[in-house]
């Protein structure tokens, strides 16, 4: 079987607190081609010296000043697009405890279709792990960014199909290189929030 090789980024500002949880979670993901990598979003607690010292296989990559949520990510996808050459990337949060199948069950659906350009898939509240945050999002006449899917629903099955939705949130999700080459990541105009919904938009227009 092919595995294509695949990059976790880790974005972290000052959160050398949360960075064992989410390390360790997917330090332990049963896919057979991937690497951590951590963007240390120009930290001041430590957060590289830590990492290097407590898990010398994960890459850190730091930034000299915080650069905002997407000016970080954009800075972790270059490195993992255009100098790795990864054929996908998982962009991710440094508060996500990440389920040990996760980058296998991504990767399985974005080989389904080339048209996929990001995948996404169960998000459940951290203290109450049988609920969803989100499965995705739904779309609007006027604001064509609605609500979550499924927000605050217990997890019974209802959810356990593949499904194409509108717009998803960034919380975690898998990104094909074919994506960045084409639309060339997050627009940082959109500092801190709006930047997933921006990215689908332009992407669909793609």
């Amino acid at each position: 079987m092919h595995y294509p090789e695949v990059i976790v980024l880790i974005l972290s500002y000052n959160g050398k607190h949360l960075l064992d949880q989410a390390i360790s979670s997917y330090s332990l993901n049963k896919y057979k081609n991937y690497t951590i990598v951590v963007i240390d979003n120009g930290s001041t607690d430590g957060s590289r010296e830590y990492i290097e010292n407590k898990y010398p296989g994960v890459k850190v990559l730091r930034t000299d000043k915080n650069l905002k949520y997407s000016g970080g990510l954009n800075f972790g996808l270059q490195y993992a697009f255009i100098q790795q050459k990864a054929d996908y990337v998982v962009i991710t949060n440094n508060d996500v405890r990440a389920d040990s199948e996760l980058i296998s069950s991504l990767v399985e659906v974005g080989l389904t279709d080339k048209g996929i350009g990001f995948v996404i898939g169960k998000v459940y509240y951290y203290d109450q792990p049988d609920t969803f945050q989100t499965v995705g999002k739904r779309s609007d006449p006027v604001n064509w960014n609605a609500g979550h899917i499924g927000q605050g629903e217990v997890d019974t099955g209802q959810y356990d199909f593949v499904s194409q939705r509108d717009f998803c949130d960034d919380i975690y999700w898998l990104v094909s290189r074919e994506v960045y080459e084409v639309t060339g990541g997050y627009d940082t105009e959109f500092a801190f929030q709006g930047e997933d919904f921006d990215w689908q938009v332009r992407a669909k227009l793609a």
